[in-house]
């Protein structure tokens, strides 16, 4: 749903301004303010990230949906090159995948905030006893995946030519699927 919004608000944006790169940073915004509304919900009021992000699932479709009025957005025009162009022989979608790729090994594997989220992941009491900050480091990571999600719901948008306020429906049980069977603990 978060993709979704973020998409839509990214349309609307180009649709009333004709503005190509800021809708693009439009949708990362809308991304990073869902994301961030989650990461304080689960740490400043102790939710339970899948019950949290399951609310948040809900809130952010119903918002999507009100927008729109349940029906989708055409005639999004050039806002298409997001999604439908190439450079250097290559899809546009996948040169932010690339990016993206490049970013998230960066970030993990040379930062800080990367070695505090694999010390969180390992043992979140050994963490804080450690003096990392774990409320902090939840709420970057949750600030990452909401401008990686804003990212995606643009390029979705920009793919479909479509603003869809039904995008990504499914697409939880998907990631999370993956998630599982990658080794993730639900907790």
């Amino acid at each position: 749903s978060t993709l979704a919004l973020s998409g839509l608000s990214a349309v609307f944006f180009y649709k009333a301004t004709g503005l190509l790169v800021p809708s693009l940073f439009v949708g990362v915004f809308v991304g990073l303010f869902v994301s961030l509304i989650t990461g304080l919900t689960v740490t400043k009021y102790k939710i339970p990230p899948f019950i949290a992000t399951l609310g948040m699932l809900t809130a952010v479709r119903g918002v999507a949906l009100l927008s729109t009025n349940g029906q989708n957005i055409y005639q999004i025009g050039d806002f298409t090159i997001w999604g439908q162009s190439s450079v250097l022989g290559l899809p546009t979608p996948v040169w932010f995948m690339i990016g993206a790729w490049i970013l998230t090994w960066y970030m993990l594997n040379h930062t800080k905030f990367g070695r505090s989220l694999y010390a969180i992941g390992g043992n979140e009491e050994a963490a804080r006893a450690c003096g990392i900050k774990i409320a902090a480091v939840k709420i970057k990571a949750y600030l990452v995946c909401g401008a990686f999600t804003g990212l995606a719901g643009v390029l979705f948008m920009a793919r479909v030519n479509t603003g869809l306020p039904n995008s990504g429906i499914g697409f939880e049980l998907d990631t999370l699927s993956i998630a599982v069977i990658g080794g993730t603990s639900i907790t």
